[in-house]
């Protein structure tokens, strides 16, 4: 989710560039949603189930965002991400290094900044940060006001990534309409790792495209 496979990909990125071609699962947005709570009724905008869904839609297909990842242990990891319909980019950079994914319907690869591309063997340890935003099992609206509204939302921790996880809250922030950050919390080990994302769109976003291999 959000950025759960950020944090995988912290500790798989070594091996990463030796695995082949898969997949890339299409973005979805659900409706589901076990409960809707507000926490305060001057504060209420209506079913937050629903603005939440509306919120990731008007994000569109079409998007960048920048991750950070921060471990009370010490590793702060980044991640730079830009999404074009259905296919996606990465920059990943923790401790020193750095890794680029590239994700398209052809398939995967991974390379050092200036290095030569390599196909996958599986799944890219990241991926859009929105598609498992779509079905929280609660959600209430924290605050608002005539151009922004804070969510809390409850996610299984399986969904997002963290299977050891019993629950998960995520903070998401939505201004005019469109989700434009999150932020959450979740034990990693022995540590605590704080992810925050901010989200952005432009006309300009520039499309993915397949690398041409060279190895």
């Amino acid at each position: 989710m959000a950025l759960v496979l950020v944090l995988a990909a912290c500790s798989n990125s070594s091996s990463a560039a030796e695995s082949t071609a898969g997949t890339t699962p299409s973005p979805t947005v659900g409706t589901s949603i076990d409960t809707v709570v507000v926490a305060d009724e001057s504060t209420s905008v209506g079913d937050a189930g629903s603005l939440l869904t509306e919120a990731i839609a008007a994000v569109g297909t079409r998007y960048e965002f920048d991750s950070s990842v921060d471990l009370t242990g010490g590793t702060l990891t980044l991640v730079a991400g830009r999404i074009y319909d259905d296919s996606s980019a990465f920059l990943i950079t923790t401790v020193g290094s750095e890794l680029e994914y590239v994700i398209t319907p052809q398939g995967r690869w991974v390379r050092e900044p200036d290095d030569q591309w390599v196909v996958l063997q599986e799944g890219a340890p990241v991926a859009d940060p929105l598609s498992p935003l779509a079905n929280p099992t609660a959600i209430e609206v924290l605050a608002a006001d005539d151009t922004t509204v804070t969510l809390a939302a409850t996610y299984a921790g399986e969904t997002l990534g963290f299977p050891e996880a019993n629950q998960v809250s995520v903070e998401l922030v939505i201004a005019g309409s469109r989700l434009i950050s999150l932020r959450y919390q979740t034990a990693v080990g022995q540590d605590i790792a704080t992810v925050e994302t901010i989200i952005s769109t432009s006309l300009d976003i520039e499309p993915v495209v397949a690398p041409v291999p060279t190895g």
